[in-house]
């Protein structure tokens, strides 16, 4: 994305404008007197859940006390569809779908409101617990396996889930499933424990934007979507660089399936760390070890010692800061920061976007990103 482009298509970012819609029906509160004082909407490439938040004011009778139920309703019934769209008054973009979660009614400094909570399709996975065989050998048809049952086939029928974009795991990849398995398993786990359980352990990504599911290899992504500074759209920001915690090999151990040998796997870091070469001193001598009882064979340990290791890398560089509202911004994508001057200027991995709206500070976004190295 090119800021000066999407400072054009966005009038300058003046009027910031946010539409919440509600089972095909934008909300409409102005006859009634209602408004929606604040939106907020958190979305992550993590394994957690993406929400989104939005306020009611003015929903209460002056005369009664009682709160507006039929002009409400519309807005508040939990199950409900919701859409969120948000830019200026030159035009809004998608930024969350999901479904109505949780209504609150509460009272602020002596105004009422409601506050309602809408998530995404992992609300519903987190909530129920199975121990079944599944009719998949590999990981990444198993976890399309799950998608097939009524509740998220009437999701997909309500367009809250829009695609599955699950990509071949390893196992399916090498076409070596458990000979030993004549399908997978759920042990009293939910969906959701099931799919970050497997998740983890391949190395994976599992998260949603925009109504896609994504369950991928963890920074596949590696294209630079967009970039931020300080004449580009950033307006505060913390970057930080951190050595702690960052070993210069990593080695993992097993016992190969079926022949009871031990199998190791090493892997040495040859990141970039810093301007000069004392941090490489320091690093090449620290070592980090791993031991893990589920791995069966070499190929696997040495896919499981990148993931591993390349957790362990990006968690040496930090981003946290604040910009203009974007609607573009999505986690799960490598954004470039620039104008700072070296070693400020980096590309970082997104790791969790919040665009909120309200009165005071019109439409502002947040990004938490990470890198493994220096750039250049």
């Amino acid at each position: 994305m090119n800021y000066s482009s999407l400072k054009e298509t966005y009038g300058g970012f003046q009027l910031p404008k946010a539409e919440v819609e509600v089972e095909g029906r934008a909300f409409d509160g102005r006859k009634a007197g209602m408004l929606i004082e604040r939106v907020y909407v958190e979305l992550s490439s993590g394994y957690e859940a993406s929400k989104a938040e939005y306020l009611i004011s003015g929903c209460v009778d002056r005369k009664t006390g009682e709160y507006r139920m039929k002009e409400l309703k519309p807005y508040i019934v939990l199950g409900s569809f919701v859409l969120v769209r948000m830019g200026y008054s030159s035009g809004t973009k998608e930024v969350f779908r999901g479904f109505l979660s949780r209504t609150e009614f509460l009272n602020e400094d002596g105004d009422s409101y409601v506050k309602v909570t809408a998530v995404d399709v992992k609300g519903i996975m987190m909530a129920n617990s199975h121990a079944r065989q599944l009719k998949a050998r590999y990981v990444s048809d198993a976890v399309r396996e799950l998608f097939d049952k009524p509740a998220y086939q009437e999701m997909t029928a309500r367009e809250i889930i829009k695609k599955l974009a699950i990509e071949p795991t390893p196992d399916k990849t090498r076409g070596n499933a458990d000979k030993n398995l004549v399908s997978m398993e759920m042990v009293t786990e939910s969906d959701y424990e099931f799919a970050v359980r497997w998740a983890k352990r391949c190395g994976f990504e599992f998260f949603t934007t925009l109504g896609t599911v994504h369950f991928r290899k963890a920074w596949s992504d590696d294209k630079v979507h967009y970039k931020l500074g300080p004449e580009e759209g950033m307006t505060r920001y913390q970057i930080s660089y951190d050595l702690s915690g960052i070993a210069g090999k990593a080695e993992i151990r097993c016992m190969e399936d079926g022949k009871g040998e031990l199998v190791k796997a090493k892997k040495t870091m040859d990141n970039k760390l810093s301007l000069g070469h004392y941090a490489d001193k320091l690093i090449k001598q620290s070592e980090k070890v791993y031991i893990d009882s589920t791995i069966r064979s070499r190929e696997e340990a040495s896919e499981r010692l990148a993931y591993l290791s390349g957790r362990a890398a990006y968690r040496f560089a930090t981003l946290e800061c604040e910009c203009i509202g974007i609607p573009e911004l999505l986690p799960g994508q490598f954004m470039e920061v620039g104008g700072l001057g070296s070693p400020a200027d980096n590309c970082f991995y997104v790791e969790e976007v919040q665009h909120s709206l309200d009165r005071s500070e019109g439409y502002r976004c947040r990004i938490i990103g990470r890198a493994d190295k220096i750039k250049g």
